[in-house]
Protein backbone atom coordinates (compact mmCIF):
# COMPACT_ATOMS: atom_id res chain seq x y z
CA UNK A 1 0.00 0.00 0.00
CA UNK A 2 2.58 2.71 0.91
CA UNK A 3 4.41 1.88 -2.47
CA UNK A 4 0.81 2.62 -4.19
CA UNK A 5 0.60 5.91 -2.56
CA UNK A 6 4.48 6.62 -3.49
CA UNK A 7 3.66 6.20 -7.07
CA UNK A 8 0.53 8.32 -7.31
CA UNK A 9 2.14 11.19 -5.02
CA UNK A 10 4.84 10.82 -7.62
CA UNK A 11 2.60 10.94 -10.16
CA UNK A 12 0.70 14.00 -9.33
CA UNK A 13 4.21 15.85 -8.18
CA UNK A 14 5.26 15.38 -12.55
CA UNK A 15 1.60 16.82 -13.37
CA UNK A 16 1.83 19.83 -11.52
CA UNK A 17 5.08 20.73 -12.99
CA UNK A 18 3.99 20.06 -15.61
CA UNK A 19 0.89 22.10 -15.99
CA UNK A 20 1.93 25.60 -16.78
CA UNK A 21 3.57 24.30 -20.09
CA UNK A 22 -0.28 23.60 -21.18
CA UNK A 23 -2.39 26.05 -22.25
CA UNK A 24 -6.09 26.36 -22.22
CA UNK A 25 -6.02 25.73 -26.41
CA UNK A 26 -4.68 22.17 -25.48
CA UNK A 27 -1.12 23.33 -26.70
CA UNK A 28 2.18 23.13 -25.75
CA UNK A 29 4.35 26.38 -25.50
CA UNK A 30 7.75 24.96 -25.33
CA UNK A 31 10.13 22.10 -27.01
CA UNK A 32 10.13 19.07 -24.69
CA UNK A 33 13.97 18.57 -25.90
CA UNK A 34 15.72 19.58 -28.75
CA UNK A 35 15.17 16.73 -31.10
CA UNK A 36 11.32 16.76 -30.69
CA UNK A 37 9.37 19.80 -31.08
CA UNK A 38 5.70 19.11 -30.59
CA UNK A 39 3.08 21.78 -32.26
CA UNK A 40 -0.06 20.67 -30.89
CA UNK A 41 -2.68 17.96 -29.31
CA UNK A 42 -5.56 16.70 -31.27
CA UNK A 43 -8.66 18.31 -30.56
CA UNK A 44 -10.89 14.87 -30.13
CA UNK A 45 -12.67 15.01 -26.60
CA UNK A 46 -12.44 11.34 -26.55
CA UNK A 47 -8.09 11.00 -26.65
CA UNK A 48 -6.15 13.60 -24.67
CA UNK A 49 -2.75 11.99 -26.03
CA UNK A 50 -0.37 13.76 -28.73
CA UNK A 51 -0.95 12.15 -31.69
CA UNK A 52 2.55 12.17 -32.85
CA UNK A 53 3.28 12.24 -36.65
CA UNK A 54 5.91 13.12 -39.19
CA UNK A 55 6.06 16.52 -40.35
CA UNK A 56 7.32 15.42 -44.02
CA UNK A 57 3.94 13.68 -45.05
CA UNK A 58 1.28 15.56 -43.10
CA UNK A 59 0.74 19.00 -42.64
CA UNK A 60 -2.48 18.30 -39.87
CA UNK A 61 -1.95 18.80 -36.32
CA UNK A 62 -0.52 16.55 -34.07
CA UNK A 63 2.90 16.44 -36.25
CA UNK A 64 6.41 16.98 -35.06
CA UNK A 65 9.49 17.99 -36.16
CA UNK A 66 12.37 15.78 -36.18
CA UNK A 67 15.88 17.35 -36.38
CA UNK A 68 18.14 14.46 -38.26
CA UNK A 69 20.03 13.47 -41.50
CA UNK A 70 16.42 12.97 -43.96
CA UNK A 71 18.65 11.78 -47.05
CA UNK A 72 18.22 8.69 -46.03
CA UNK A 73 14.51 8.22 -46.21
CA UNK A 74 12.71 6.49 -48.67
CA UNK A 75 15.88 3.48 -49.00
CA UNK A 76 14.02 0.28 -47.80
CA UNK A 77 16.46 -2.40 -48.12
CA UNK A 78 20.20 -2.94 -49.00
CA UNK A 79 19.04 -5.57 -51.17
CA UNK A 80 17.73 -3.59 -53.39
CA UNK A 81 19.38 -1.34 -56.34
CA UNK A 82 19.57 2.06 -55.29
CA UNK A 83 17.84 4.43 -58.12
CA UNK A 84 20.04 7.29 -58.29
CA UNK A 85 17.82 10.31 -59.15
CA UNK A 86 20.64 12.70 -60.41
CA UNK A 87 24.36 12.15 -61.90
CA UNK A 88 26.61 13.14 -59.23
CA UNK A 89 30.67 14.56 -59.73
CA UNK A 90 33.41 15.27 -57.29
CA UNK A 91 36.91 15.41 -56.67
CA UNK A 92 38.50 12.02 -55.69
CA UNK A 93 42.20 13.25 -55.06
CA UNK A 94 43.00 15.27 -51.79
CA UNK A 95 43.10 19.29 -52.45
CA UNK A 96 43.78 21.92 -50.24
CA UNK A 97 47.83 20.82 -49.84
CA UNK A 98 50.69 20.86 -52.22
CA UNK A 99 49.29 20.11 -55.55
CA UNK A 100 50.39 16.51 -56.98
CA UNK A 101 51.00 15.67 -60.97
CA UNK A 102 47.17 14.31 -61.42
CA UNK A 103 43.70 14.33 -60.07
CA UNK A 104 40.54 12.97 -60.86
CA UNK A 105 37.41 14.04 -60.80
CA UNK A 106 34.66 11.41 -60.72
CA UNK A 107 31.44 10.98 -61.94
CA UNK A 108 28.59 8.69 -61.10
CA UNK A 109 24.65 8.07 -62.07
CA UNK A 110 22.49 7.06 -65.22
CA UNK A 111 23.75 9.74 -66.97
CA UNK A 112 27.67 10.01 -66.25
CA UNK A 113 28.78 9.08 -69.87
CA UNK A 114 25.94 12.05 -71.44
CA UNK A 115 27.47 14.16 -69.17
CA UNK A 116 31.24 13.44 -69.77
CA UNK A 117 30.28 13.26 -73.56
CA UNK A 118 29.03 16.94 -73.18
CA UNK A 119 32.40 18.59 -71.90
CA UNK A 120 34.87 15.28 -73.07
CA UNK A 121 36.39 15.74 -76.45
CA UNK A 122 38.38 13.23 -77.15
CA UNK A 123 41.83 13.81 -79.68
CA UNK A 124 40.46 11.12 -82.28
CA UNK A 125 37.60 13.21 -82.61
CA UNK A 126 39.32 16.48 -82.60
CA UNK A 127 41.66 15.51 -85.23
CA UNK A 128 38.78 14.55 -87.26
CA UNK A 129 37.95 17.69 -86.72
CA UNK A 130 33.76 16.68 -86.44
CA UNK A 131 32.32 20.01 -85.84
CA UNK A 132 28.62 18.32 -87.24
CA UNK A 133 28.78 16.14 -84.26
CA UNK A 134 26.80 16.60 -81.14
CA UNK A 135 28.10 17.36 -78.46
CA UNK A 136 26.69 13.58 -76.08
CA UNK A 137 27.45 11.51 -79.04
CA UNK A 138 30.68 10.36 -77.04
CA UNK A 139 30.62 6.43 -77.28
CA UNK A 140 32.87 5.12 -74.86
CA UNK A 141 34.29 1.53 -74.35
CA UNK A 142 34.21 0.05 -70.74
CA UNK A 143 37.17 0.46 -69.15
CA UNK A 144 39.31 1.83 -72.27
CA UNK A 145 41.31 4.40 -71.58
CA UNK A 146 41.02 7.66 -74.31
CA UNK A 147 43.03 10.99 -74.15
CA UNK A 148 41.59 14.34 -75.30
CA UNK A 149 40.24 17.80 -73.35
CA UNK A 150 37.55 19.07 -71.32
CA UNK A 151 36.19 21.82 -72.41
CA UNK A 152 33.44 24.43 -70.50
CA UNK A 153 30.27 25.67 -71.69
CA UNK A 154 31.40 28.16 -73.80
CA UNK A 155 33.64 25.38 -75.91
CA UNK A 156 36.93 26.69 -73.86
CA UNK A 157 39.39 24.10 -73.48
CA UNK A 158 40.24 23.96 -69.53
CA UNK A 159 42.46 20.77 -69.03
CA UNK A 160 43.92 18.33 -71.06
CA UNK A 161 42.67 15.12 -69.48
CA UNK A 162 42.36 10.65 -69.58
CA UNK A 163 38.55 9.56 -69.83
CA UNK A 164 38.18 6.39 -68.06
CA UNK A 165 34.88 5.14 -68.45
CA UNK A 166 33.85 2.57 -66.10
CA UNK A 167 30.17 1.35 -67.33
CA UNK A 168 27.41 -0.58 -65.26
CA UNK A 169 27.60 -2.95 -63.25
CA UNK A 170 31.22 -3.36 -63.51
CA UNK A 171 32.14 -0.05 -61.23
CA UNK A 172 32.91 1.10 -58.02
CA UNK A 173 28.98 2.00 -57.62
CA UNK A 174 27.71 -0.51 -60.33
CA UNK A 175 26.71 2.55 -62.01
CA UNK A 176 27.99 4.27 -65.13
CA UNK A 177 31.29 5.65 -63.90
CA UNK A 178 33.45 7.87 -65.48
CA UNK A 179 36.74 9.01 -64.00
CA UNK A 180 38.73 12.39 -66.11
CA UNK A 181 42.10 12.40 -64.78
CA UNK A 182 43.62 15.97 -65.38
CA UNK A 183 46.10 17.62 -63.83
CA UNK A 184 46.68 17.86 -59.83
CA UNK A 185 46.23 21.74 -59.41
CA UNK A 186 43.24 22.65 -57.63
CA UNK A 187 42.58 25.49 -59.94
CA UNK A 188 42.32 22.89 -63.28
CA UNK A 189 40.06 20.16 -60.61
CA UNK A 190 37.99 22.94 -59.68
CA UNK A 191 37.53 24.37 -63.70
CA UNK A 192 36.80 20.46 -64.33
CA UNK A 193 34.43 20.28 -61.84
CA UNK A 194 32.54 22.72 -63.13
CA UNK A 195 32.39 22.18 -66.38
CA UNK A 196 30.61 18.80 -65.04
CA UNK A 197 28.33 20.77 -63.03
CA UNK A 198 27.30 23.03 -65.56
CA UNK A 199 26.83 20.02 -68.13
CA UNK A 200 23.94 18.44 -65.73
CA UNK A 201 25.51 16.55 -62.98
CA UNK A 202 25.37 17.79 -59.12
CA UNK A 203 27.79 18.22 -56.62
CA UNK A 204 28.38 14.28 -54.47
CA UNK A 205 27.83 14.45 -50.83
CA UNK A 206 30.55 13.56 -48.73
CA UNK A 207 30.67 9.53 -48.85
CA UNK A 208 27.91 9.60 -51.65
CA UNK A 209 30.29 7.07 -53.86
CA UNK A 210 30.48 4.61 -51.14
CA UNK A 211 26.86 4.91 -50.33
CA UNK A 212 25.58 4.10 -53.51
CA UNK A 213 27.88 1.29 -53.59
CA UNK A 214 26.25 0.26 -50.53
CA UNK A 215 22.42 0.82 -51.67
CA UNK A 216 23.67 -1.16 -54.98
CA UNK A 217 24.68 -3.91 -53.43
CA UNK A 218 28.46 -3.65 -54.26
CA UNK A 219 29.40 -3.25 -50.41
CA UNK A 220 28.11 -4.36 -47.44
CA UNK A 221 27.69 -2.42 -44.19
CA UNK A 222 31.28 -3.59 -42.64
CA UNK A 223 33.05 -3.58 -46.39
CA UNK A 224 31.93 0.69 -46.71
CA UNK A 225 33.10 1.05 -42.96
CA UNK A 226 36.41 -0.76 -44.05
CA UNK A 227 37.04 1.70 -47.08
CA UNK A 228 36.55 4.71 -44.41
CA UNK A 229 39.64 2.99 -42.49
CA UNK A 230 41.34 2.56 -45.33
CA UNK A 231 41.39 6.02 -46.44
CA UNK A 232 42.92 7.02 -42.90
CA UNK A 233 44.60 4.46 -42.09
CA UNK A 234 47.88 5.87 -40.83
CA UNK A 235 50.16 2.54 -40.65
CA UNK A 236 50.90 -0.35 -42.75
CA UNK A 237 49.25 -2.48 -40.08
CA UNK A 238 45.76 -0.51 -39.91
CA UNK A 239 45.33 -0.57 -44.01
CA UNK A 240 46.25 -4.19 -43.76
CA UNK A 241 43.35 -4.63 -41.36
CA UNK A 242 41.05 -2.49 -43.45
CA UNK A 243 42.02 -4.63 -46.53
CA UNK A 244 41.36 -7.78 -45.46
CA UNK A 245 37.67 -6.77 -44.12
CA UNK A 246 37.06 -4.87 -47.59
CA UNK A 247 38.11 -8.35 -49.09
CA UNK A 248 36.56 -10.61 -46.80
Amino acid sequence: MELLLSFRSAGVHLLRHAAPIITRANRITKPTSKNLTFLSFTSSSSAKTPLLKPRATSSEKGSFVFKGDERMRGFKSSKVAFQSSSTIAAIVTPVGGPPGAVGIVRLSGDEAVEVAGRVFRSAKRRRKEESDCSEDSWRPRSHFVEYGVVVDSKGSVVDEVLAVPMLAPRSYTREDVVELQCHGSEVCLRRVLRACVDAGARLAEPGEFTLRAFLNGRLDLTQAENVEKLISAKSSAAADAALEGIQA
